[in-house]
């Protein structure tokens, strides 16, 4: 009873945010995030913590902006998400520049498949939709399935809506080898807190417990890892942004290839962090597994 309560309430407010001209969703999702940042202290906490950590220079009132962005962000991410039954490819081209798309075109001829990584920055989820669109494939996006089933349904309808596919984690290991050795592309966010037998890698300044699974998948698959991020621009705007990680002196999967390459990644995703602090997910307990 309780998911149907839940999901009843879902539908309630995507159709009312469906309902909004775009440019209204966003100041909306920015309200409801303003919002939150100020009822939801635990997770307000929890990001000036990790800020502190991360950003030990700045300021308290400086690490408090960004902490108040950052729930910002995510109130305009989410919204502007739940708007996607209503992007049209022309809508979603006119809001979104893929400065990378060449690089990525390129990798595919030579049909070698592509590991796709990035992180809770930007609008990951309005990221997915329009890489599916801009390249000339769709693309199998690995997902964690929400506690709520139907729920869990409908948002992946929402993913796919302009032709990629999802997978479970737990069923992510087959299909994504098989995806990638022919050529096509494999994408995951990996910067959420990772089981403890995970490889522990640096991330701003703390060895944390990091999926293996995008260093794992490029290794035994021979496809480059490419990293991809969808940052908001002042003007409300998006630019995509990918940047390859060297793994050609890595041939073989083995542990330490896997933890090296993993190392690699992930200090690509702490450079575009630290460079659009409030446009991440700092509310995360990421750092619950430490070494």
């Amino acid at each position: 009873m309780s998911h149907k309560i839940e999901y009843f309430l879902f539908v309630v407010f995507r159709t009312l945010i469906e309902s909004l001209p775009f440019e209204t969703v966003k100041k909306y999702g920015k309200f409801l995030g303003t919002i939150a940042f100020h009822l939801l202290k635990s997770r307000r906490n929890v990001a000036m913590e990790n800020l502190r950590y991360a950003f030990p220079k700045k300021s308290d009132a400086e690490r408090e902006r960004i902490t108040k962005g950052a729930f910002e962000n995510f109130g305009i991410s989410m919204t502007e998400f739940l708007w996607a039954r209503n992007y049209t490819k022309k809508k979603i081209f006119s809001i979104v520049e893929f400065e990378g798309k060449l690089e990525i075109e390129k990798i595919l001829a030579k049909n070698s498949g592509i590991v796709l990584v990035s992180g809770h920055l930007g609008n990951w989820e309005m990221m997915a939709l329009a890489t599916g669109l801009f390249l000339p494939a769709p693309v199998l996006i690995i997902v964690k399935k929400q506690h709520n089933e139907i729920i869990d349904k409908e948002i992946t309808k929402l993913r796919c809506i302009f032709g990629n596919c999802v997978v479970t984690m737990e069923k992510s290991i087959k299909e994504s080898l098989i995806k990638l050795k022919s050529g096509g592309i494999v994408a995951i966010l990996s910067d959420q807190s990772a089981p403890k037998e995970s490889v522990y890698v640096n991330f701003f300044g703390r060895s944390v417990a990091t999926f293996q699974g995008p260093a794992a998948f490029a290794l035994k698959s021979h496809a480059p890892i490419v990293m991809l991020f969808m940052i908001r621009q002042q003007s409300g705007a998006y630019k995509l942004f990918c940047e390859e990680i060297q793994c050609s002196d890595l041939q073989d999967y083995s542990r330490e290839n896997v933890e090296i390459l993993t190392q690699r990644h992930v200090a690509v995703l702490e450079k575009w962090i630290s460079q659009y602090p409030e446009q991440w997910l700092w509310m995360h307990k990421r750092w619950k597994n430490i070494k």
